[in-house]
């Protein structure tokens, strides 16, 4: 079936998913010592954004580990900024 994504939209395909894992990997790669949480926030920044249509890794990462160093997505922030 050719038009499969009308029905989901929104579903992720393996392609997707390699895009995103890429830029997590080179998000964590710029940030010397990710904790936990800052994993988290780098996973959330990244997959709000490639939903959004930053699907390029290399920006999308680039982005990622700089919008994680403001402080903006941390847990606290996250509940009322959304």
């Amino acid at each position: 079936m050719t038009n499969e994504w009308r029905f989901f939209p929104h579903a992720m395909t393996m392609h997707d998913l390699d895009a995103m894992r890429e830029a997590l990997r080179l998000a964590e790669e710029q940030i010397d010592a990710p904790d936990p949480i800052q994993g988290e926030q780098l996973a959330w920044i990244v997959f709000r954004y490639y939903r959004k249509g930053l699907t390029d890794p290399d920006r999308l990462g680039a982005m990622a580990a700089f919008m994680s160093s403001s402080g903006l997505f941390a847990p606290a922030a996250r509940t009322t900024a959304a």
